[in-house]
């Protein structure tokens, strides 16, 4: 998080952070140093740390970056070349986010499927790309460009609204206390897959009332989700079954 943090910062505050970044990046390679049980953290190792110093040290000097991007298990890597932009760390995964060609659109490329990560030459930024100008209508890291502005509204029931109203949501646009308790937030995005699996995220607690087709799109999840576990229902379940009451939550 300090790194992602760290290299939208620029000169001089990277090249003095450098040094301490990585003196704790070979620490944490050891894997004698606890990492924090209450967020998704990277699976680290001494490649992984290797790749992040080379990309920080991409984007701090203006360089181009090669690598062989490999997106699923057992495939076969292809060979990137990128201008590198930005560092992302979304939920414990982090991204470089940079475009192959003058005038494209910049994408994310995950840190863990880059291998042979090398510098190459230097590169003249385009000043009018940031990441945050790119994420503005993002609800996660989707970004889908050149698509149209879906306002999305969600109704939360009452014993999980204020679970919700304590943050301030990506992409949110309005948020709208209703008369019995339960709470009306708004969001702008230009995809909507990541706000509909958060809404389903809540079981039930959560609803989209408009517009119809990000409804739907929660609606065949949660029914494809009730598929996969329809084994279950008459299984024979242990005592030690708990389940958690948000009307309770402290």
């Amino acid at each position: 998080m300090l790194r992602a943090a760290a290299a939208s910062l620029g000169a001089p505050y990277t090249d003095r952070l450098a040094p301490l970044f990585e003196r704790w990046d070979a620490e944490l390679a050891d894997g004698d140093v606890a990492q924090p049980a209450h967020r998704p953290q990277p699976r680290a190792d001494a490649a992984f740390f290797d790749r992040l110093r080379t990309v920080e040290a991409a984007i701090r000097e203006g360089r181009m970056l090669r690598f062989t991007y490999v997106p699923t298990a057992g495939g076969r890597g292809k060979e990137r070349q990128i201008e590198p932009y930005a560092l992302h760390d979304y939920v414990g995964r982090f991204y470089v986010w940079g475009r192959e060609r003058i005038k494209q659109q910049p994408k994310f490329f995950a840190l863990d499927l880059m291998r042979d990560v090398a510098l190459e030459d230097r590169f003249d930024p385009d000043p009018s790309l940031r990441i945050d100008d790119a994420l503005h209508h993002s609800f996660g890291m989707f970004v889908a460009g050149g698509k149209p502005v879906q306002h999305i509204v969600v109704e939360f029931d009452a014993p999980r609204a204020a679970y919700v109203r304590a943050r301030i949501w990506p992409a949110e646009t309005r948020m709208t206390d209703l008369p019995d308790g339960r709470l009306q937030v708004e969001f702008a995005v230009t995809d909507p897959q990541e706000l509909v699996a958060w809404v389903l995220s809540f079981a039930g607690s959560a609803r989209i009332v408009a517009p119809a087709g990000a409804a739907d799109l929660a609606r065949r999840g949660g029914e494809e989700v009730a598929r996969l576990h329809r084994w279950s229902k008459d299984a024979p379940k242990s005592s030690d079954h708990l389940e958690f009451d948000w009307a309770k939550e402290p």
